[in-house]
Parts: structure tokens; C-alpha cells; sequence
């Protein structure tokens, strides 16, 4: 059986748009276990935040640092398992992809950090604001790369934390904490399905 031009490059292009869906669906099969992490940390700060007699000042911090014991170990997880041993070269490279996402978490937080001594947020609700709108920005400009679910998330997030920030008084951290966390949670959701 012989393929003339247009079925052999009609192939290609099949074959290839298959590669792509299948590297962008694995990238979701590993981006969604953090994601949910994250939601889940969202969700159950801003409740506390806006429903517990807890600590105000120490609900978040105690939550981050138990997200981020969370995250590493999501990392090393996901470093260890999946993959067959390989070759010497292949083993650094995972090892790389570890402290590669562990510097990319230390940046965004020395980011926000610095974002908040420099600009001095007058109140908690542009502070958690702010922090919506720049996950969302940064979920949106990763899907660019990973897949368009991403950035519906993004996108979606985005606008969510907004709206919060514009139209939402009184419960604001309730709003936040489901419409942020439970965004994050059902994108992660979501994003395993194929």
C-alpha cells in the first residue's frame, strides 16, 4: 500500500495532533493533584478565616505551611512513581524536575512577599484579591503551554476574584474560599477526566 502526498502529510498531522492532547493530558494528570491541594488549602483557610473564633494571624501561615509539607511531598510522590528506572541521564533529569518545582514555589513566594512590603495592601480583602488575580494570571499564562483547561481555570479564577473584590461585603472570605478553593478542586477534578 503506497500513501500519496496528501494522505501521508494527513497522517502526520493526525499523529501529531494525538502527541499533543496526549503530552497536554499528561501534564493535566500531573498538574491536578496540586491543584486540588491548593483549592483544598483555599477552601478551608478563607471558612476558617470567616466563620472560626481561631487566630486570624496565624490561620493562613499555618495552612501554607502545611500545604507546602503537602506540595513537596506531592513532588517527591510524583518523582519517585510513574516512571521505570532509567538511565543515569534520565534519573537527573527527574531529580532536576523536583528542584526545579521547588524553585519555581520559593520564587512565587519571595514574589508575593516583596509585592506586599512594596506596595502595603491598605486591607485584607486587596491582599486576597490580589492573590486570586495572580494565580489566576499565572494558571492562564501556564495553560498556554499545558492545555486550554488550564487556562479556563485561569481565566475563571480570575474573573471569580474580581467579582469578589467588587460585589462581595460581607462574606467575602466564605465567597472567596468556595468559589477560589472549589475552583481550583473542580479544575483538578476536570482536569483528570479525558
Amino acid at each position: 500500500m503506497t500513501l500519496d502526498k496528501t494522505a501521508a502529510a494527513e497522517a502526520l498531522a493526525e499523529i501529531g495532533a494525538s502527541q499533543r492532547r496526549s503530552s497536554s493530558l499528561y501534564s493535566y494528570t500531573r498538574a491536578a493533584p496540586y491543584m486540588a491541594l491548593a483549592g483544598l488549602m483555599w477552601l478551608v483557610a478563607d471558612l476558617l478565616m470567616q466563620f472560626s473564633s481561631f487566630n486570624k494571624t496565624l490561620i493562613w501561615p499555618v495552612v501554607s505551611i502545611l500545604g507546602t509539607i503537602g506540595f513537596i511531598a506531592l513532588a517527591l510522590t510524583q518523582n519517585r512513581t510513574g516512571s521505570r528506572p532509567g538511565s543515569v541521564a534520565e534519573e537527573k533529569a527527574k531529580d532536576g524536575v523536583f528542584w526545579r518545582i521547588m524553585g519555581v514555589w520559593l520564587t512565587v513566594f519571595v514574589f508575593m512577599v516583596a509585592t506586599f512590603i512594596v506596595f502595603q495592601p491598605s486591607d485584607g480583602i486587596q491582599t486576597h484579591t490580589f492573590i486570586g488575580v495572580f494565580f489566576g494570571s499565572v494558571y492562564t499564562a501556564v495553560g498556554f503551554w499545558m492545555g486550554w483547561r488550564m487556562v479556563a481555570t485561569g481565566i475563571a479564577l480570575t474573573a471569580l476574584s474580581l467579582f469578589g473584590f467588587f460585589e462581595v461585603h460581607q462574606y467575602y472570605l466564605a465567597y472567596m474560599g468556595v468559589v477560589g478553593g472549589g475552583a481550583l478542586i473542580l479544575s483538578a477534578l476536570w482536569m483528570r477526566t479525558a
